[in-house]
């Protein structure tokens, strides 16, 4: 990091990072970078206590969050586990026909993104989740996992699913397959509650 610095005085650079915070590793990121002056993020995430399994997930939920999962239950979907290349084009699809439809400035990954994301981190470094209705893939997600920790990376719907709510009933099959691997706890990500247009997101 000093080496970079050195190199050339003014970065911007913006690290997702998913080491394990340590006191040391802290006091020398804020020794070395100063924090940008506007905020590149709203610095806010949920993250879920999942040591309990898809029961204790589907518990704790709010009554409004079960309905549209009793909703999504109702269309009768078949969930697939796996990271091969098959599961890797669906989620890119749908993430692509999302982003579209819904005018989404940030691009999608290609297949081949999420491909190389998967070799680099091998198949049980992620989880990925798609649900079918007949044969045709409505709703996608995929985590990161290290260890007893994953995070949410990216999720997708498309019309079919987002018509019948179909990442609620993706949810507790994601927790389950977590669980099952050994992961306690979910980081949902980013939510952004002082943004209008992400009102939705955040209450899902």
């Amino acid at each position: 990091i000093s080496a970079m610095k050195r190199a050339t005085p003014f970065l911007l650079i913006r690290f997702d990072s998913y080491i394990a915070s340590t006191p040391d590793l802290a006091a020398g990121v804020s020794h070395t970078f100063s924090r940008p002056s506007v905020p590149l993020s709203s610095g806010r995430s949920i993250q879920f206590d999942i040591s309990d399994g898809e029961a204790g997930f589907v518990a704790r939920m709010t009554s409004k969050h079960r309905y549209y999962l009793r909703k999504a239950e109702g269309a009768g979907l078949r969930w697939e586990v796996g990271a091969s290349d098959r599961d890797i084009a669906a989620l890119a699809a749908l993430h692509r026909e999302m982003t579209e439809s819904k005018s989404l400035s940030t691009p999608p990954m290609s297949e081949e993104q999420y491909r190389e994301l998967r070799d680099r981190l091998t198949t049980s470094g992620v989880t990925l989740v798609t649900g079918y209705r007949g044969d045709v893939p409505v709703t996608s997600c995929l985590t990161l996992d290290f260890g007893q920790k994953s995070f949410y990376f990216v999720a997708a719907s498309g019309a079919e699913g987002r018509k019948i709510n179909a990442a609620y009933a993706m949810m507790p099959r994601l927790v389950a397959e977590l669980h099952r691997k050994g992961v306690t706890q979910l980081d949902f990500g980013g939510i952004a509650p002082e943004v209008l247009g992400a009102r939705g997101v955040d209450h899902f």
